[in-house]
């Protein structure tokens, strides 16, 4: 019993530590400049969402060509601000 309370221990170290470097490769191969659909992909959320948090001011915008874009780097910011 102890010996498999030990391999499901182990297992699930190295099933987080695989996860953790997954996401981390996921996060980097998003693009820098974002539209506001993509954006909201990133941070799960809907695409009315992120048009609250632009007109809120919460999410700079940039814009290029009349499209808006945001940078992925906001976005990184925002949920570094709002992780407790």
């Amino acid at each position: 019993m102890a010996e498999e309370l030990f391999n499901i221990t182990a297992l699930s170290d190295c099933l987080a530590e695989a996860l953790t470097e997954r996401l981390k490769t996921r996060r980097q191969e998003w693009p820098e400049l974002m539209s506001k659909e993509t954006a909201a992909d990133y941070i799960d959320r809907t695409t009315p969402a992120i048009d609250a948090l632009i007109k809120k001011r919460v999410i700079p915008v940039c814009n290029i060509d009349g499209r808006t874009q945001i940078r992925r780097k906001d976005l990184d910011r925002l949920i570094e601000k709002r992780t407790a």
